[in-house]
């Protein structure tokens, strides 16, 4: 019997192929309208359509916030651009 293979596609050492969806989590201390203001410094590198969801959700004790941004990314640098934006506010503790 002989097995038929597909022709492999060539590796290219990228580990995300684009466009791809792209969970950023956003950790910062409580604050009012944080959905909004990440939003809205998502939108500039983002088109809104590209914005698919932002959850929050609050630590055990209410302490820290944690956002749950799906997007959709479409490069590399595009995904660089948005976590240093996000990383230049001074409310955000840490992102993944």
């Amino acid at each position: 019997m002989t097995e038929s293979k597909k022709p492999s596609e060539p590796d290219t050492g990228e580990l995300m192929h684009f466009p791809c969806e792209l969970d950023i989590k956003v950790f910062s201390k409580t604050e009012v309208n944080l959905e909004e203001r990440i939003e809205s410094m998502l939108m500039v590198n983002l088109p809104k359509e590209q914005i698919l969801e932002i959850t929050a959700k609050f630590s055990n004790k209410g302490k820290y916030r944690s956002l749950s941004c799906k997007v959709i990314a479409k490069s590399k640098d595009q995904i660089d651009q948005v976590y240093a934006d996000l990383g230049k506010y001074p409310e955000v503790i840490m992102l993944l």
